[in-house]
């Protein structure tokens, strides 16, 4: 995708690693499943930055404490995820 578009939105459980890795975030319980490497996150980003393509990463999230469709919800800031949520 780096080599065809000019922005990438990266959302949803693959943005998590990102999210973790990249910019330290919690996210509360949320599980993530990180890349053997977790430094080609970075690399991802930097041939990003290198080819002009701008990469957006979601700011917030809806947030349930369990894997429902019937589970009470909240929407939270990303870096602000409570634990068990």
């Amino acid at each position: 995708m780096l080599n065809v578009a000019d922005e990438i939105i990266i959302g949803g459980g693959m943005s998590n690693p990102f999210l973790r890795q990249l910019q330290g975030y919690k996210l509360g319980s949320t599980q993530i499943h990180m890349p053997a490497d977790p430094n080609e996150l970075q690399k991802i980003i930097q041939k990003a930055k290198e080819k002009g393509v701008q990469i957006h990463l979601p700011v917030d999230g809806v947030c349930a404490q369990e894997f429902s469709g019937t589970a009470p919800t909240i929407i939270a800031d990303n870096k602000d995820i409570p634990d068990g949520w």
